[in-house]
């Protein structure tokens, strides 16, 4: 064993801030691999007008670049 470790407990860390803050949200599914594919839907969604607005932005970018050479 490391000297630096001991297998007393330590009172100053008794494993309390490891615990989370705040419950996981609630995601729907019959099965944990359905549960984690929804939760990670969510995650990873993107509504489409900010997909839309985000390739407008990408395509002027492009043409002005085109445009300067």
């Amino acid at each position: 064993m490391h000297p630096g470790l001991t297998t007393a407990p330590n009172p100053a860390h008794d494993g309390i801030e490891m615990r989370p803050l705040n419950p996981p949200p609630a995601v729907p599914g019959d099965t944990e691999a359905e549960r984690m594919k929804n939760a990670l839907r969510m995650m990873f969604s993107v509504p489409k007008e900010a997909y839309l607005r985000e390739e407008a932005r990408l395509k002027r970018a492009r043409d002005r670049k085109r445009a300067r050479k």
